[in-house]
């Protein structure tokens, strides 16, 4: 037995052969990655998933967050926060296997959230109003700090949420998306946790915040992107995204009698 036999099972996926879910392959999470993989080989400038000198890309990160348990019990506090993918500056592993931590003299940092037909979350149990979007905006500010990194001296700091171009149109996450609103969502979250966090608030927090981008782009502008450099990649893209479209889609309600 090999790798190669985890490649045979992959094969049927989504076939009368297969032994698991489709979801397992054709899921946002790998569309994540192979678009990541496919920027970074590419060299390509100018789009905002373009790699600068240096940079690297991660999925399944873990993200420090600034509301850390201060004693056992802590039910102000929460867990790092999971990133779909992050790009940029970064090392891995310093505390565990997936928890990722900038660089101190870092230039890029991206945050990429993949969606298909998911929403963006909702609060945590700790904080009901304190959805994915602040919570990963607050996570970036929170490693710019423990990096002493200043975001003025950041070339890109983006979070930027990847899903279809119907679901997009449908302004399913222009509230969360909206800056003001993600910084209210922060600041009533830092106020609830304690006075601890005003500095960090005014000296890291409301400036990484003025410096990001904060945006959703269409899985289809990025496949078509792939296209203009790929036309082999940008085939194999098409096909994947159309199977994870048909594999993710809620099934209608059968009508009642």
């Amino acid at each position: 037995m090999s790798l190669a036999t985890i490649y045979q099972l992959l094969l049927t996926a989504g076939t009368s052969a297969s032994h698991f879910p489709p979801t397992l392959l054709y899921n946002e999470g790998w569309m994540l990655r192979l678009t990541l993989g496919w920027f970074q080989k590419s060299a390509l400038q100018g789009h905002m998933l373009s790699f600068a000198e240096g940079a690297n890309w991660f999925s399944e990160a873990l993200l420090p967050t600034p509301f850390s348990p201060r004693h056992r019990g802590d039910s102000r506090a929460e867990s790092r926060t999971h990133a779909d993918g992050v790009l940029g500056h970064f090392r891995v592993g310093s505390d565990g296997k997936a928890d990722v931590s900038l660089n101190g003299d870092a230039s890029q940092f991206v945050v990429a959230e993949a969606k298909i037909f998911a929403p963006l979350s909702g609060g945590t149990k700790n904080a009901p109003s304190y959805g994915q979007a602040p919570r990963n905006v607050a996570c970036m500010a929170e490693m710019l700090f423990r990096a002493r990194r200043s975001p003025s001296a950041m070339t890109t700091v983006s979070f930027i949420v990847l899903a279809p171009a119907s679901e997009i149109q449908q302004r399913k996450f222009q509230s969360q998306l909206d800056k003001e609103s993600i910084r209210q969502s922060v600041v009533t979250r830092a106020k609830d946790y304690g006075d601890d966090l005003a500095p960090w608030l005014e000296e890291w927090f409301e400036p990484c915040l003025d410096r990001m981008t904060v945006s959703a782009v269409p899985w289809e502008e990025v496949i078509s992107t792939i296209g203009e450099r790929d036309p082999e990649a940008h085939d194999f893209m098409v096909e994947f995204y159309g199977r994870c479209l048909e594999f993710n889609a809620l099934p209608m309600r059968e009508k009642p009698a």
